[in-house]
């Protein structure tokens, strides 16, 4: 169990993944609105208005959806318990809600307490994963702002991988020196995950005019997993009970630099056995309902639970991977049913007016 346990306790950084995937895609789509409207009109230039109404369509209409349902309907049911807060529910009204509905609840959970001198009440588990979707948000407030004043790719480069040098830095210090508390703050704040997304955008930046050697992004590559190995099997990059010094700081770096390393290796041989087989129609479908699934996995995790409360299942690996799998299975099936009756639409909207083609 020992080898199983390692990668069990480092679940949670495919969260730094997907922040790296999520930049580089985002951007590159701002990038490539660019260049259409410089080789239109002569300048590199996209639309801030269009950018945030994609945006707008893209995430709010899921989660809202997802975020009311969690709020006035599934806790009437008990065993949705990761919905349940009687404190923050705030007499029944919903209002303690709030900082979850308006991204910001990654910044109310770690400073409220502190700045009001009382504790503050935590809804459930179901609501305080959106701490990534505050994360994102936040970045992609800041990050097309940046793009639309600094035209240069070379400024925007170095100021990223500024960025992304300074922050885990940062990182370090705080969580070594104990400036957060808790400690937990460092995971969960906004400025201190931002270069994860910036790896994956300055990537995008740059592989628009170069493409490194083969040898060389594989060699990279193969650096960066061989030293995430070594900290994974240390359980530095485990957040139970609290990530390490090494694990906040250059695991996470590590982390997201590997995650746009793959991406640059894709990229660059879309050829390639490992392009071929990420390009698989299944790895698709996962994808177009990926954001659904992110949303629902708690609540599909609450609803398994009743489906097999009945069985007496040993906790043995085999079991353990088939439950990740029927749960994983149960979260698809409702992102799916979510994406064709309230995403779908305004997705379809998002592409007829909003297009990036348009």
């Amino acid at each position: 169990m020992g080898f199983a346990r390692a990668f069990i306790m480092s679940g949670w950084s495919g969260v730094d993944l997907f922040f790296a995937l999520s930049g580089f895609l985002i951007t590159t789509l701002i990038l490539r609105e660019e260049e259409r409207h410089c080789e239109c009109e002569g300048t590199p230039r996209f639309s801030l208005v269009r950018f945030y109404a994609r945006r707008a369509l893209r995430i709010l209409p899921a989660f809202y959806c997802v975020f009311l349902l969690s709020v006035f309907v599934l806790p009437v049911f008990p065993f949705f318990r990761s919905t349940v807060s009687r404190e923050a529910s705030d007499g029944g009204t919903g209002l303690g809600f709030l900082p979850y509905g308006l991204f910001w609840s990654n910044y109310f959970l770690a400073y409220a307490g502190r700045l009001t001198g009382h504790p503050v009440a935590s809804a459930g588990t179901a609501f305080t994963i959106y701490w990534s979707l505050c994360v994102e948000e936040h970045f992609y407030l800041l990050w097309p702002l940046f793009l639309t004043v600094v035209k240069s790719r070379r400024a925007r480069l170095v100021f990223s991988f500024g960025i992304c040098l300074v922050v885990p830095l940062a990182r370090a210090l705080v969580y070594g020196l104990g400036w957060e508390n808790p400690p937990s703050n460092v995971y969960y704040v906004s400025h201190y995950r931002m270069d994860e997304i910036l790896w994956g955008a300055a990537t995008a930046v740059l592989l628009r005019r170069w493409t490194p050697a083969p040898l060389i992004r594989r060699l990279l590559l193969g650096i960066v997993v061989a030293v995430l190995l070594v900290l994974a099997f240390a359980r530095h990059l485990s957040i139970v009970p609290e990530p390490s010094v090494l694990g906040a700081s250059l695991g996470w770096t590590l982390l997201a630099l590997g995650a746009s390393l793959l991406i640059t290796e894709i990229v660059s041989a879309p050829t390639t056995l490992l392009a071929r087989v990420l390009g698989l129609r299944l790895l698709g479908s996962v994808g177009k309902v990926s954001y659904g699934m992110y949303l629902l996995h708690i609540q599909a995790i609450d609803l398994g639970i009743r489906l097999i409360a009945g069985l007496k299942l040993q906790p043995t690996v085999f079991n353990f991977l088939g439950l990740v799998l029927f749960f994983t299975l149960l979260a698809y099936a409702l992102a799916w049913l979510m994406h064709q009756g309230i995403e779908r639409p305004f997705l379809m909207i998002k592409e007829r007016y909003l297009s990036d083609r348009a």
